[in-house]
């Protein structure tokens, strides 16, 4: 979902989905217009948010706090993202859990450590940049009316990106958001 945000924003530097706004696994075969509504049921449009490197990080720690500090053992609000990965170990406090965050340069494949200073443009559904789900650091920015709404309904970018695609598939390890987790317990993810 967030590659297809990624790939329908023409300025966005990387996106970011929660879990709660899909629904539904992506199951294989072909997949049909019923089909993306059930895994993408809501009107959430995409929109774009400016944010410093540290403010992403503190998006990403806000929606991993909003369920994990509550004593849930996972939330809606659980990033993911196209064009941006990280190590999480959710044993640590909120604002040491994400670690090694890397941004992908859209023009050259190449990762690199985010930079706090620099300001990125975040491609997200406008449910979580109203702050829903936990995204606490995107709300201040979209109520200040400093965004960009690009009035493309999520469901429709993900269908959109199908089309261009052909078939999608799970993206390279070295793709994945998560680079690795450690859970509350303390224990490492395969």
């Amino acid at each position: 979902m967030a590659q297809s945000f990624l790939s329908a924003s023409l300025r966005a530097d990387i996106a970011i989905q929660n879990a709660g706004g899909v629904r539904v696994p992506v199951k294989a075969g072909p997949i049909t217009m019923g089909d993306a509504f059930t895994v993408l049921p809501f009107t959430n449009v995409l929109v774009e948010l400016p944010l410093t490197g540290a403010q992403v990080a503190a998006v990403l720690e806000d929606a991993v706090a909003a369920y994990l500090d509550a004593g849930q053992a996972e939330g809606g609000g659980h990033p993911y993202a196209a064009g941006l990965r990280w190590h999480l170990d959710m044993s640590q406090a909120k604002g040491a859990r994400f670690t090694q965050i890397e941004v992908k340069d859209r023009a050259t494949g190449n990762w690199s450590a985010i930079d706090p200073a620099k300001t990125y443009i975040v491609a997200t559904n406008d449910f979580i940049a109203k702050g829903q789900d936990g995204y606490a650091t995107f709300k201040p920015i979209y109520d200040s009316g400093n965004y960009v709404n690009n009035y493309l309904l999520y469901t429709q970018t993900f269908v959109d990106y199908i089309r261009a695609q052909g078939t999608v598939s799970r993206p390279a390890a070295g793709e994945y958001s998560h680079q690795s987790v450690i859970t509350k317990d303390g224990t490492k993810l395969p």
